[in-house]
């Protein structure tokens, strides 16, 4: 009994206080990741659905949202870079970021930058 601490404050204790922690402020997104990405390509609207659904802690507003903007965003997808994608990636975005009670300027912005780095280390996009 004498390696026992009664009193809480073991290493033990508090690595267990720290996963707590973490798991609180993380584990629905991480747990929401992984469901989407469960989903085949052909099934983006269940995979933003139901991710968005569990995220947002059981909200069918957001589970719809959720599962249109995945829909939208995945038919935008080429299979090469193009500056009209840019602005295509921005211009949806931003009518999505103002169904969402955003500002057009923020969601453009955001979805076009993304799509524009996600093609930054691919040789193809120059062609």
């Amino acid at each position: 009994m004498t390696l026992v601490d009664p009193s809480g404050y073991s290493w033990l204790s508090q690595v267990g206080r720290s996963l707590h922690k973490f798991n609180k402020k993380y584990g629905r997104t991480i747990i929401a990741l992984g469901i989407a990405s469960a989903f085949p390509p052909g099934y983006a609207f269940w995979g933003g659905a139901l991710s968005s659904y569990y995220s947002s802690g059981g909200s069918l507003k957001a589970a719809l949202i959720g599962g249109f903007t995945a829909v939208a965003f995945g038919g935008l997808h080429a299979d090469r870079f193009t500056w009209g994608g840019i602005i295509t990636h921005g211009y949806l975005g931003g009518f999505l970021s103002v169904a969402q009670g955003g500002s057009f300027k923020d969601g453009f912005i955001g979805s076009a930058a993304s799509y524009g780095v996600s093609w930054g280390g691919k040789s193809s996009w120059l062609k």
